[in-house]
């Protein structure tokens, strides 16, 4: 109802009247002429494509220019009618100056009188979803073809709706091919490209097409799915850069608990030794420190294969050079090597404490006393890491900050599906889509782009953004 009503609006301020354009004969004739070989099918297509595509650069444009971008789209997808009609036949057709004029006014209209475009054309653009621009652009050549049904009399109606159902239907399929690729699937993008031209040729040209005039037709089309593909995708991969960035991790600055309460003697490592329970060594005289022994080296004495605490005379034990220690008496370091230690705790030791005398702000995690992290970052074990709050970009993901949620997701998915389109080749997704009864030879530009457009991208450093 919507559509109707600016059909009727349009046409009232336009011309005061409501009636069905006559006198086109001629023009439907020539166009019915035009689409019956195989290179005005796909002039017709590729045309229709190439405006699109020049919207599209308004659409992603900082900001975007929506209502320039449907303009640019509404010229030249007039242009693409033009070519069907033929020269002839728009100088035959007496109303065609209000046909054109009918046409700019009614795009002029779509600015105003759909949101939903609008939106859509808007999620595009912050976002870089494919699926809001596929239908965005959709519901635009949807429209026109029911405003030029209820302005254009019969064949000719017929006609130009076929030709923008054509680019439409050609254009949709460049979509599901960029959304199947960032979900991973790349050779069943591109059937679903192939499949799409394909389909869209049959539209408009008939369903008793021969098998090697469509190949040829999705062929002449291929370099400019291509490059619609390749822009899409590197816009995709710009917001991605810019709306995000790797956070960055530092070593947290840490150190041994060595904080004992009265009554206890801190061991050296981290633990308090109850002082009536400790016993302290140091090494015989004629010992050398570290010495090794059996390939361990021991920095103290050690009781290992003897009853009593010991050292050697050498660096590297020899047999029978060794002696006893001394027994002393504990003061603040034990002298008994830690990793014998540690088997022989008396009963009574406790952990050590951090020590706090410069600042409150320690955690003591995993044995070891950590000191807070420096400003815009946040503690997660031994590291500090980003803190997407503190960034430009505040929705957090384990590794990434991004601008908005949807952003990440789309970043966090395109990380995931590198690995997948990683191992691909030209010569592996020739032979997939060969083996799938695909002609893969028709669509080397668009293979091409996305083998390319699979590579890993690089986001900025956060400690990078301003």
């Amino acid at each position: 109802m919507q559509t109707r009503a600016l059909v009727d609006r349009t046409l009232n301020e336009a011309h005061g009247t409501s009636q069905h354009l006559v006198g086109c004969e001629e023009a439907a004739e020539q166009a019915a002429r035009f689409l019956q070989n195989a290179s005005g099918v796909a002039a017709a297509i590729q045309q229709g494509l190439e405006g699109i595509w020049s919207a599209v650069d308004h659409f992603k444009a900082t900001p975007p220019d929506v209502n320039k971008g449907l303009m640019v789209l509404g010229s030249t997808l007039l242009r693409a009618l033009d070519l069907v009609l033929t020269e002839e036949g728009r100088e035959s057709w007496g109303d065609y100056a209000k046909f054109r004029d009918f046409w700019t006014k009614a795009f002029e209209d779509f600015q105003s009188n759909f949101e939903g475009i609008r939106a859509d054309l808007q999620s595009f653009a912050e976002e870089g979803n494919v699926t809001s621009l596929i239908s965005a652009v959709s519901q635009v050549l949807v429209r026109s073809s029911d405003m030029v049904a209820g302005f254009v009399s019969e064949p000719l109606a017929n006609t130009i709706s076929r030709v923008l159902d054509a680019v439409n239907k050609a254009f949709a399929a460049v979509g599901e091919a960029l959304t199947e690729f960032r979900d991973g699937d790349t050779v069943g993008g591109l059937q679903a490209i192939y499949y799409g031209l394909r389909n869209a040729t049959q539209g408009l040209w008939g369903s008793d097409s021969n098998d090697t005039i469509l190949v040829g037709i999705v062929a002449s089309l291929d370099g400019i799915v291509g490059g619609i593909s390749q822009d899409v995708l590197e816009y995709q991969r710009r917001l991605s850069e810019s709306q995000c960035c790797w956070k960055v991790s530092l070593a947290r600055e840490r150190y041994l608990p060595s904080m004992c309460s009265e009554g206890y003697i801190y061991d050296g490592d981290r633990h308090c030794v109850p002082e009536d329970e400790a016993k302290c060594y140091k090494p015989a005289a004629d010992c050398v420190m570290p010495f090794k022994y059996r390939g361990v080296t021991y920095k103290n004495c050690t009781s290992k294969h003897h009853s009593r605490p010991w050292c050697a005379h050498d660096a590297e034990y020899q047999r029978n050079r060794w002696s006893d220690c001394e027994e002393v008496p504990c003061t603040s370091l034990l002298s008994l090597d830690r990793a014998d230690w540690w088997q022989r705790k008396p009963s009574g030791t406790v952990p050590a404490t951090c020590d706090t005398t410069d600042t409150d702000d320690v955690e003591k995690n995993g044995g070891w006393c950590y000191k807070a992290c420096p400003e815009g970052y946040k503690a997660f074990a031994a590291r500090c890491w980003t803190s997407c709050e503190a960034s430009p970009f505040p929705f957090n993901s384990p590794l990434i900050c991004a601008e908005s949620q949807a952003v990440l997701q789309s970043t966090v998915a395109e990380m995931v599906t590198v690995t997948l389109r990683s191992a691909l080749s030209l010569a592996s997704v020739l032979a997939s889509m060969q083996a799938l009864g695909v002609n893969a030879q028709s669509l080397t530009a668009t293979i091409n782009v996305f083998l390319d457009m699979g590579k890993p991208f690089a986001l900025p450093k956060c400690s990078e953004v301003d």
